[in-house]
């Protein structure tokens, strides 16, 4: 658990940094401001689908039955290596695209892509009790059978 926060606090303190050098240090990155039109729509279009898909993936990766199993049975061997996994793409999202909006010139999409992910990361906070409740299995509903 104090790795996975350790993880959620870097990714955090990195994209606090490119924001700071971007905005506030006047970094010079718009590296790729005059690149064609093309190009940034087909950046833009790759991000995008790349965006909503691995947020997707990552806020229902541990409802799939396999990592659940594995969850339930290694409990925080395997909370330590899926959490990183989710962790580490969000945050490779959200770092790649804080840094494609000042590569391409502050592009509008690549910040309100990073804002969507940052709006995220709430969700897969590695708390305590989430941790605890992601390796304990969920008890059945008993349910009252009528004769």
């Amino acid at each position: 658990m104090t790795k996975l926060k350790t993880i959620f606090i870097t990714i955090i303190a990195m994209t606090a940094a490119i924001y700071l050098a971007g905005d506030y240090l006047e970094v010079d990155m718009d590296i790729f401001a005059g690149a064609s039109e093309t190009t940034l729509y087909v950046v833009q279009t790759v991000m995008v689908l790349l965006t909503l898909s691995l947020i997707y993936l990552c806020l229902r990766l541990f409802k799939f039955k396999g990592i659940q199993n594995d969850l339930y049975t290694r409990k925080s061997e395997a909370l330590a290596f899926w959490g990183s996994i989710r962790l580490g793409l969000l945050g490779a999202l959200l770092i790649v695209n804080t840094l494609l909006y000042y590569m391409f010139g502050n592009e509008a999409n690549f910040g309100h892509m990073a804002v969507i992910t940052l709006l995220v990361m709430p969700f897969v906070y590695p708390s305590a009790s989430r941790c605890e409740a992601e390796v304990t299995p969920a008890e059945p509903e008993n349910k009252k059978e009528e004769v």
